[in-house]
């Protein structure tokens, strides 16, 4: 018996293939379904098996993904200070404290070095720092009669101490300047630099400030500083290099690096 279907009209034949085909589409669909059914019940049987285990396992990944995040501001990004959200943590009042990463959205605040307020100076609230988390000291002479009468410790990154005092230079700030020179102070090996400043402009002609700035290295990316300045007097009677070294290096025994 023969399986071919006579049609009355080609109209006939197409209506019955093309019903045919959507026959046949409708059972794969259903199997598919069916297939897919299974999956799900073989899936949600064998979770109901193993679900403490998956507790257990997400739980310990949710620990290690919070580790890895909370770690580095409890321990510190590669020695920097640990850092709770702009909040510094363990710091003290003598740290000397600057920021050296470039990136302002990951910072790493670093412990340069201890200074303490030498005697006869009270310290000030002036940085130059805006954060309110870097740390530098502005310290200012109780008396008008000492030879220093502010001094600034503070600290920039990304440049060495032997050439900041050319950098001061640059600016082209000074009346009179002396030749930058390799020092040794306490033990702590840098470069000095004394110069005249000219207060024309605030203090009236022949005004000026002795300036002697210190300048030492760290492993940190960042150069630590020490600037001492004179009153404002005239030329002739400020006081030259010599005088201001000799009242400056009892401040700076008040300048530990940290190693």
């Amino acid at each position: 018996m023969s399986n071919q279907k006579n049609f009355r009209s080609e109209e006939s034949r197409r209506n019955y293939q093309k019903a045919e085909r959507q026959r046949a589409r409708d059972r794969k669909a259903k199997e598919r379904y069916v297939q897919r059914r299974a999956q799900r019940e073989k899936l949600a049987a064998w979770l109901k098996q193993h679900s403490k285990k998956l507790i257990i396992a997400a739980a310990v990944i949710a620990v290690l993904i919070l580790l890895w995040q909370v770690v580095p501001i409890i321990t510190g990004v590669a020695g920097s200070i640990p850092n709770y959200f702009g909040t510094l943590h363990g710091t003290e009042e003598n740290w000397l404290i600057i920021n050296t990463a470039p990136d302002k959205d990951d910072p790493r605040y670093y412990h340069l070095a201890d200074f303490d307020i030498p005697a006869g100076y009270t310290r000030d609230d002036y940085s130059v720092f805006k954060d309110g988390v870097q740390q530098d000291f502005f310290c200012i002479a109780d008396s008008a009669d000492v030879t220093v009468q502010d001094v600034y410790v503070t600290a920039a990154r990304d440049i060495v101490a032997a050439e900041y005092p050319y950098k001061i230079l640059s600016y082209n700030l000074h009346w009179q300047a002396g030749e930058p020179h390799a020092v040794t102070v306490n033990g702590m090996e840098g470069y000095c630099i004394f110069l005249i400043s000219n207060e024309i402009e605030g203090s009236g002609e022949g005004m000026g400030i002795s300036y002697l700035s210190y300048y030492f290295d760290t492993d940190k990316g960042a150069c630590v500083i020490a600037t001492f300045r004179s009153a404002t007097m005239p030329y002739g009677e400020l006081p030259d290099e010599a005088t201001m070294i000799a009242a400056a290096e009892p401040i700076l025994s008040g300048l530990t690096l940290v190693k």
